[in-house]
């Protein structure tokens, strides 16, 4: 699979001052059942004595550490380790993420039999948080519990192709080009609607999971995740204007039509559901406010001097429900 003198694949990882989250990555990488492969760090402009230090106490010579004088970001990094490597086949394992042991062996074979160009693996999300004692994991779910082929209409608004769960072949890279750096957390997304034009993305459906995102919703500062955000979205939007730009250059309807009418069209259906949420609220709202009026009126008929004046008054208020109720829900 590999040529003469590189090993079978590449894994890339970015890193920046996260020394708990890349000594839990080099455990994961390092861990592989399947050895053929090359392991290239990236410290984007972080400490390079702490990264040094870990790659050392592993005393594996397959790992090689890529020091960034300065922060270039994720994408820039990415870019940095693929050019500086020869492997066939290409994976990115971020610093804060995890493998089952047998992804790579999985995942690399599936490549050699089915000599698709590329693969996404069963992903679980792991719900963890950072504390004095280390990294406590709170919950697990599948990711995409739906997937089970990789789409190019569905990839248009939604990336499947997360880099955890990502084994593809230098040669798509070199067909397609590289990550865009113009798109920051969305080029991975980005990347894998290029790829799919050209090349088809096979799925590996197993019972467990072989890829693992790791999420921290309340971390801070270095500790964050690539969550989404309003500035993710905001590159997402940068995205969806690139590719409409094309297809206007072109003066045809194409994929950048696709990824904004599916966009446009949700954020329309998010809009209207919330109209009427906000709709029905109020009216449950309405209803208890008419309920606790009811209750207070049955506490004072309990009240009342005698049997008939407790009748009277009821019937009095019971009469008026239904015109008050019909005249809120035409008003609503």
């Amino acid at each position: 699979m590999s040529k003469p003198g590189s090993p079978a694949v590449t894994v890339v990882t970015r890193t920046k001052d996260r020394p708990l989250f890349l000594e839990r990555a080099l455990g994961s990488i390092l861990g592989q059942t399947f050895r053929d492969f090359e392991l290239v760090v990236v410290n984007d402009g972080g400490e390079p004595g702490p990264v040094d230090k870990l790659v050392a106490a592993r005393a594996d010579d397959r790992v090689r550490v890529l020091h960034n004088a300065r922060a270039t970001g994720m994408v820039a990094a990415s870019n940095r380790a693929v050019d500086e490597s020869r492997s066939p086949l290409i994976a990115v394992h971020d610093d804060d993420d995890t493998w089952h042991p047998s992804f790579l062996e999985q995942t690399t074979r599936h490549l050699e039999e089915t000599g698709a160009m590329g693969v996404i693996a069963t992903t679980d999300r792991v719900e963890e948080e950072v504390g004095p004692h280390g990294i406590t994991p709170l919950a697990r779910t599948r990711l995409f519990p739906g997937l089970r082929f990789v789409n190019l209409y569905q990839m248009c608004f939604e990336n499947y192709a997360t880099p955890i769960a990502f084994l593809y072949r230098r040669a798509a890279l070199q067909a397609v080009g590289p990550y865009d750096e113009r798109f920051g957390g969305a080029a991975d997304w980005e990347f894998a609607l290029r790829f799919l034009r050209q090349f088809e993305i096979e799925f590996l459906a197993t019972e467990d999971a072989l890829a693992f995102y790791h999420h921290r919703p309340a971390a801070q500062g270095v500790d964050v995740n690539s969550v989404y955000t309003d500035v993710h979205r905001e590159a997402e939007n940068r995205v969806a204007n690139v590719t409409l730009r094309a297809d206007l250059a072109a003066g045809s309807l194409g994929l950048g039509f696709v990824v904004n009418a599916l966009r446009y069209g949700y954020a329309q259906d998010e809009e209207l559901f919330e109209r009427h949420k906000q709709a029905t609220d109020d009216r449950i709202e309405y209803l208890a406010a008419c309920i606790a009026k009811v209750d207070q009126r049955v506490e004072a008929l309990q009240q009342a001097v005698t049997p008939a004046e407790r009748l009277k008054s009821d019937l009095a208020f019971v009469r008026t429900l239904p015109r008050r109720l019909a005249r809120r829900l035409r008003a609503g």
